[in-house]
């Protein structure tokens, strides 16, 4: 019996997050001068404020090594990607989300080409493309946050896809081009007047 996936959900900070970051130096510092301060005018107190400010250095240098390895992870170029038995949900920077059961995915194609930005100039962009069998397709962009959790959804949930080919054209990340990892025969979408409906004419 086949294990249920753990679901996956990666999104961008919240602002109560970002605020919390700019405003916990301006937070930490007074607090260090006060400390500085009462070491002075108080000198018993040295030995205990001093372990203080060790302790305090060392969460705050793990808090901040923490926040860099998070930020490295998180959504750039998209909102959030979930990933569940059910299927895939997707939400870019436009308004509405992106969503396909897994049954519905007819191809999948690893997908690299120039991108133009006004700051950085030419850039090699990578993304998932993803059709469904009613033809629609959108596109995941492919990020090191999610490129882990996507490779494996897309190996355990959709027969037939070719890991190997998918990262082939993930190493190629010098190269423009297309890796077909995924396409399937397209399936007759089932007619909403039941079966043979419109395959003979009925009798009058």
């Amino acid at each position: 019996m086949r294990e249920r996936m753990k679901p996956f959900y990666i999104a961008r900070r919240t602002e109560r997050r970002e605020r919390a970051d700019r405003y916990l130096p301006w937070i930490l510092v007074p607090v260090f001068v006060t400390g500085l301060i009462v070491s002075k005018v108080w000198p018993a107190y040295e030995p205990a404020l001093r372990v203080a400010f060790y302790v305090g250095c060392a969460v705050f240098g793990a808090y901040v090594i923490a926040t860099l390895v998070l930020v490295t992870r998180e959504p750039v170029n998209y909102k959030f990607l979930r990933l569940t038995d059910a299927g895939i949900e997707y939400a870019d920077a436009s308004p509405g989300v992106q969503s396909a059961r897994w049954g519905e995915i007819e191809s999948v194609i690893f997908y690299r080409d120039e991108a133009l930005f006004e700051d950085m100039g030419p850039y090699l962009e990578s993304m998932w493309l993803v059709k469904k069998r009613d033809g629609k397709t959108f596109e995941v962009m492919n990020e090191v946050g999610n490129r882990g959790p996507l490779l494996r959804a897309f190996r355990e949930y959709l027969p037939g896809f070719d890991a190997r080919e998918a990262r082939r054209g993930i190493r190629a990340w010098r190269t423009k081009g297309k890796w077909v990892c995924l396409r399937q025969e397209p399936k007759p979408l089932p007619s909403a007047d039941g079966p043979g409906s419109g395959c003979a004419p009925r009798p009058i």
